[in-house]
């Protein structure tokens, strides 16, 4: 009676949880297993909907146009450079802001707080942000998909919870010994912040990799468009059978795009994961 009571109580609650987890889980793979077995399918299947998770009419044309295709690899360069390069400034600017809102000798520290946090819920629009970043003379610049978006507020707030985390009492020892407070950030603060940093970088990261609209905006010159950009006009715009996708694939060109944009993503995630789950739980506890 005991050993039964004591599996009931320890394991069926595990079980439980693991068919619901497990559940969430087929329900959320499924759209993406869909999305990649209509990408080796024919168009009859496609478009009877009678694809699921098992590819019908076997064919690779999809995947033979979408990498024939002149601008994929170009726009697939751009996306990597504007994600490297976009990332390495937000992280590095966000860092630097984090830092000096923390700072208790800051001047007008509580006022720039505050004109930080409103951003959260108030921002200037479509119409400003188009005349602010054209009269710095930023259209069809590939600096527009990078500057405009330097800071994004609510990755701030997040990494100013990490650097408030650090003991005061490291800081004053290395402030006693002569350090300066950029000596403070690099030698103290940000050792202890790499969690907290590896998140910002996560949320900046993916959203530099899915961004299309600065470049539908500032952009028009096809040859700086985003792999987004180049997704967009395969999935939306065109018409597959005007541009050369006639055949048994050309409806698999649309899924098989799906797939090349989202799967460099998702092989990068799991290499960050743990910092970013620990940095997400580390980030929103306060003790």
């Amino acid at each position: 009676m005991v050993e039964s009571k004591t599996f009931g109580s320890y394991y069926l609650p595990k079980i439980i949880i693991w068919i619901i987890l497990g559940f969430i889980s087929v329900v959320m793979l499924y759209p993406f297993l869909n999305v990649l077995a209509q990408s080796f399918s024919s168009n009859t299947p496609i478009v009877d909907g009678s694809v699921y998770l098992i590819p019908k009419g076997f064919t690779l044309k999809g995947y033979k146009f979408l990498f024939s295709y002149k601008l994929l690899f170009v726009s697939f360069f751009n996306t990597i450079l504007y994600t490297a390069v976009g990332t390495a400034l937000n992280v590095v600017l966000t860092l630097f802001g984090a830092f000096a809102i923390t700072r208790k000798h800051l001047v007008f520290r509580k006022g720039f707080s505050v004109i930080i946090m409103l951003t959260l819920w108030f921002n200037a629009g479509i119409i400003p942000n188009y005349l602010t970043v054209s009269s710095y003379n930023l259209i069809d610049n590939r600096l527009a998909m990078i500057l405009p978006s330097a800071i994004t507020t609510y990755n701030l707030v997040v990494l100013k919870s990490f650097i408030d985390k650090v003991p005061q009492s490291l800081e004053e020892a290395a402030q006693i010994d002569g350090a300066n407070d950029f000596q403070v950030l690099f030698n103290v603060v940000l050792p202890l912040i790499i969690p907290g940093l590896a998140t910002i970088a996560m949320y900046y990261a993916v959203r530099h990799w899915n961004d299309y609209i600065p470049a539908l905006f500032y952009l028009r010159s096809k040859e700086k468009y985003p792999l987004q950009m180049i997704m967009r006009e395969l999935v939306v715009l065109v018409n597959l059978q005007d541009i050369g996708a006639a055949g048994n694939g050309s409806q698999a060109v649309r899924y098989a795009s799906i797939v090349f944009a989202t799967v460099p993503i998702l092989a990068i995630f799991p290499y960050i994961h743990r910092k970013f789950v620990s940095g997400i739980m580390e980030g929103a506890v306060k003790e």
